[in-house]
């Protein structure tokens, strides 16, 4: 499985509105939340890994990143598989693929294109020193809406956007540690 993880900070907030335009919807299938390897086993294989496939991920491998990343774990208290200061879930998780760049809707388990058209390399320039971006079959951006948090955090609203990420990018890391093998 390949993937590679970024942040970026937003002052936009797209549940106004103005975000990313109509475009193909596609609903993911349901992500497994079980699974038969210990958390221990997962921690320990977990690796940093910047040699990545060209292969189209599927769909059943697009879900379980998504959902480790920012998907439902309680929908009637819509709460998410990551921690959020407050539960205000400032991140907006984006897939840059072959296809564009497509926003995931954790309420509905779907990634909307919001951009067609292949982008991964614009992704390689802006990520300094990272050109293997461009040769990922995937890559999660993660965007922070500040304005989410900073009615209740004030000027700590950044930070906590950050912290948050790690934690949306390390579930991401645990998912595709179990399909890792051991060494």
């Amino acid at each position: 499985m390949t993937l590679a993880t970024g942040c970026r900070s937003a002052s936009s907030d797209s549940t106004s509105g103005s975000g990313p335009p109509q475009g193909e919807t596609v609903t993911l299938p349901t992500p497994k939340t079980t699974g038969a390897t210990p958390l221990e086993t997962v921690i320990n294989r977990r690796r940093s890994q910047r040699d990545f496939g060209p292969a189209a991920l599927s769909p059943d491998e697009l879900v379980q990143l998504t959902w480790a990343a920012q998907g439902l774990t309680d929908k009637e208290r819509g709460l998410r598989a990551s921690p959020s200061a407050g539960a205000l879930y400032p991140l907006e998780l984006y897939l840059v693929d072959g296809k564009g760049v497509s926003h995931y809707d954790p309420a509905h388990n779907s990634l909307r294109l919001a951009t067609p058209g292949d982008h991964r390399a614009d992704l390689a320039h802006v990520a300094v020193g990272q050109p293997q971006l461009g040769t990922a079959a995937a890559n999660l951006v993660f965007t922070g809406v500040t304005t989410r948090l900073r009615p209740k955090y004030g000027d700590r609203a950044e930070r906590y956007a950050f912290i948050e990420v790690g934690h949306a990018a390390e579930n991401v890391q645990y998912i595709v540690s179990v399909g890792r093998p051991a060494k």
